[in-house]
């Protein structure tokens, strides 16, 4: 995984507080994913008129 932050100076505290919002941010995101493919809504659907 990459993670980026541009702030210099950091503190151990703020450094383990941005990892773990990325870590949670990553499990929604792939929850999500997961959640649509189970259910079938990244397939296209054909709409007859």
């Amino acid at each position: 995984m990459w993670l980026w932050w541009s702030k210099s100076g950091a503190a151990a505290a703020d450094v383990d507080r941005c990892w773990q919002a990325f870590l949670r941010r990553f499990d929604v995101e792939h929850t999500f994913r997961f959640w649509k493919q189970t259910l079938g809504w990244t397939c296209p659907k054909v709409l007859l008129v």
